[in-house]
């Protein structure tokens, strides 16, 4: 959740200019009932159920969006910049899809944007199914908010997470704890080492440990990919759903 709200304000702030700059967050508690979920889904095109909702709305006085640029704001790596990753608010979409949530969006140019969420404010039946297992997974990741948003959803299921932003940490902590470990999940581009050494140094501490390589490119796409023998391969922005059927995969192995 606090990616999803430091991805939107991070996107208001780069696309409001310093003169007159003002973004304002706003919070509340809003009920609603099947037929007002409906517009909150034509972007995000989740299945939302009736109930009490959290609702984050960030409003900017930035430059604003022509129609056609907000059907693309949500789509991986769209930028109207010529800089960044352009992954912000397409793992905002994620989140949101990932809870079973949605988000309308305000705006015209020159006039602002305002960006409103809604998130339930209890979870669906399917997402209180918990994992029983008291095993964990280890990240490799240099984005922060990455880790984080991988140990927030696997904590609030029971499952430990072991963290690390760089190879060298990576290697020292799965050395320490790999009897602990279902799975390694590792972005293809940590800086220092190639995924393909990274992969080979982590099959030497433990052959047995599944890797699932990630990255916000298809696989199809990354470099040794097919000859590096990994496991499996997920895909950013992450959902909720898609990283805790990761761990039942190999959890039951």
């Amino acid at each position: 959740m606090k990616q999803l709200i430091v991805n939107i304000i991070t996107n208001a702030i780069e696309a409001t200019p310093e003169k007159n700059k003002s973004i304002d967050v706003r919070t509340t508690m809003r009920l609603m009932d099947q037929s007002q979920t409906e517009e909150w889904t034509v972007i995000s095109k989740t299945t939302m159920t009736a109930g009490e909702y959290v609702i984050i709305e960030v409003e900017d006085t930035g430059i604003g969006m022509t129609d056609d640029v907000q059907q693309k704001i949500f789509d991986p790596f769209f930028s109207t910049k010529f800089t960044g990753r352009g992954l912000g608010l397409s793992a905002v979409m994620g989140i949101l899809q990932g809870h079973h949530g949605g988000v309308i969006v305000h705006s015209a140019p020159n006039t602002g944007t305002t960006i409103t969420v809604a998130i339930p404010a209890y979870r669906t039946e399917q997402a209180k199914e918990t994992i029983h297992r008291k095993t964990g997974i280890m990240t490799i990741d240099d984005d922060v908010l990455n880790l984080e948003l991988v140990r927030d959803i696997y904590e609030s299921e029971g499952v430990a997470v072991f963290s690390s932003s760089t190879v060298a940490d990576a290697l020292s902590v799965f050395k320490e704890h790999q009897t602990n470990i279902v799975f390694i999940l590792l972005d293809v581009n940590i800086p220092g080492s190639s995924c393909k050494e990274t992969v080979y140094r982590l099959r030497e501490i433990n052959k047995r440990i599944p890797i699932v390589l990630t990255s916000g490119l298809p696989s199809d796409s990354i470099e040794d990919f097919s000859v590096m023998a990994v496991d499996d391969f997920l895909q950013k922005p992450y959902t909720s759903d898609a990283l805790i059927e990761m761990f039942k995969k190999f959890s039951a192995h």
